[in-house]
């Protein structure tokens, strides 16, 4: 293939990197240390143009094709070996427009250049809660966040698509123009090519965030589940909240007979002004006396950049999760014994969903589950490549626990794991026929397939 490379190289301005070039350990390293892609080449086009050039080679020398963003997948779909990579990092870049209230972002840019150049113009978008993740990636699986209840999904607030498909064509989706397209782009998005500008909807915020932890010892976690459970049904949507289930760190200022054991803990964040957060939040202090609590009022800048450290690449990660309308006590008592027992840094969570995401009719976009009260996940990190399995193992217990209390859909960034049940699971059976009558039309060949895939159906007789 190194004739056809050249042929390549001299087709586009961007950089055709190959195993042995100074910059090929780069250029193939993920976010997630689980997982050693080791791709054939990486592309790293400049223009959309050359994407779609990129796609027509793969497609002619039969070379399997994945996308990287900002690499932060957790299953590791992308750069499979011998396959060639599409890496869109030269392909950053965000412009907003503060009169029209929209920003420009380009397949390549992180969330926090979209948090920075909103944020100039006292405007956000709701995204995610790593800096260094990529907006193409988070988008496409429908996009949680701090935000959400009160802005909706990150696809909520998508007015435009530009993409490469199957076919090297350069399409443009919006609501009137490719409306079906544009619906699977929201949700199940990676199937459909490559996206290499997104316009979002933007609007007033800032510059605070207001927050809270409260901590209490795992004695009194179903306490705690019961006003989190009461809070969830009348909380206001400017009130994202969490009721998690972790260890207690050594240097989080807990009393020291709590250290290393299993606690629970209850957070907000509340994106409305600090004169009502107290009456806002008041339904999540109900309850027992917390060992603990954190109040604060801090940029939103700063907020969005808090967990960049914390989640720095090079860690080994396992992720799982799927949306409920409720958890048993049995169940909540077993997830705290797992956690207590974990192999890594295991904990548990349940995020309150509702607000603004219910607002947007179920059939609106690929995403599933709007009317889901909470999003439950299971998460573990670790270092030692020889507790891969059992902290993977770990993870898949937390959340087989979790099955009989599943509702429709599960949110697609959040699970580790494809295959066709998963996709069941996350869409549910009347959107993977939709979204497979979709695939037919753009991508009948199934070019993009590394992603959660939604295979092509055979057409109807």
């Amino acid at each position: 293939m190194p004739r056809h490379l050249d042929r390549l190289r001299r087709a586009i301005e961007g950089e055709v990197i190959t195993p042995g070039h100074a910059a090929y350990d780069e250029a193939r390293l993920l976010w997630n240390a689980l997982h050693d892609r080791r791709p054939a080449v990486v592309v790293r086009p400049t223009t959309a143009l050359e994407v779609a050039t990129a796609v027509s080679f793969a497609r002619e020398h039969e070379l399997e094709t994945s996308v990287k963003a900002g690499g932060h997948s957790h299953p590791g779909m992308t750069g499979l070996p011998g396959g060639l990579l599409i890496d869109l990092k030269a392909m950053r870049g965000v412009t907003v427009d503060p009169r029209a209230r929209l920003a420009r972002v380009n397949g390549g840019a992180l969330l926090g250049e979209l948090d920075v150049a909103a944020q100039a113009h006292g405007l956000v978008c709701p995204i995610g809660v790593v800096g260094h993740t990529g907006v193409a990636g988070l988008t496409l699986g429908g996009g949680i966040g701090r935000l959400q209840r009160t802005f909706g999904l990150t696809i909520d607030n998508l007015v435009a698509v530009e993409l490469v498909t199957a076919d090297g064509r350069l399409v443009r989706a919006t609501p009137d123009a490719e409306p079906e397209l544009f619906f699977g782009l929201r949700g199940a998005g990676w199937n459909f090519g490559v996206a290499t500008s997104f316009e979002f909807r933007l609007h007033p915020f800032g510059p605070n965030l207001h927050r809270g932890v409260l901590a209490f010892p795992a004695s009194q976690l179903h306490d705690v589940w019961t006003v989190f459970r009461e809070f969830s049904r009348t909380a206001p949507d400017a009130v994202a909240a969490i009721m998690g289930i972790d260890r207690a760190g050594t240097d989080a200022g807990y009393p020291d007979d709590l250290v290393g054991k299993p606690i629970v803990y209850l957070a907000y964040n509340h994106s409305g002004v600090a004169e009502t957060v107290e009456r806002d939040t008041a339904g999540l202090r109900a309850g027992p006396r917390p060992v603990s609590t954190t109040t604060a009022s801090q940029r939103y800048l700063d907020v969005q950049a808090a967990h960049d450290l914390a989640y720095g690449w090079g860690r080994r990660s396992y992720l799982a999760g799927l949306n409920v309308d409720d958890v048993r006590s049995s169940t909540l008592d077993e997830i705290v014994e797992l956690v207590a027992t974990a192999p890594g840094e295991g904990s548990f969570s349940v995020s309150l969903l509702g607000g603004a995401i219910a607002c947007v009719p179920e059939d609106a976009t690929a995403y599933a589950g709007r009317a889901a009260a909470f999003d439950v996940s299971a998460e573990t990190t670790w270092d030692d490549p020889s507790a891969d399995d059992a902290n993977r193992d770990w993870a898949r217990r937390v959340m087989a626990l979790l099955e009989p209390d599943a509702s429709l859909g599960a949110y697609a960034n959040e699970n580790a794991e494809g295959g066709p049940d998963q996709i069941r699971r996350l869409y549910g059976d009347a959107k993977v026929a939709r979204l497979a009558a979709l695939k037919r039309v753009w991508d009948p060949d199934n070019v993009f397939h590394v992603n959660h895939n939604v295979a092509p159906a055979a057409q109807p007789s």
